[in-house]
């Protein structure tokens, strides 16, 4: 496998962790180096992604300048 493609998957996993760590899913144990995901209800998380989906998207859009005036 590609050795890039190989550290961009650890990052990604990294950020996702990170995600669900802010959002109180689960928590990092640096001294076990284990992510230990709490039992979670579905429509918890589903409100959660759409809410982080949605700023993501209005980040983007400011960025990218979507909707200015011209």
């Amino acid at each position: 496998m590609n050795p890039t493609a190989i550290r961009w998957m650890i990052y990604l996993a990294g950020i996702g962790a990170t995600g669900l760590e802010i959002a109180q899913f689960g928590t990092w144990d640096s001294a076990n180096m284990t992510f230990d995901l709490y039992p979670f209800r579905v429509d918890d998380a589903v409100r959660s992604a759409v809410s982080g989906g949605g700023n993501a998207l209005a980040m983007v859009a400011i960025w990218r300048g979507w909707g200015a005036r011209k």
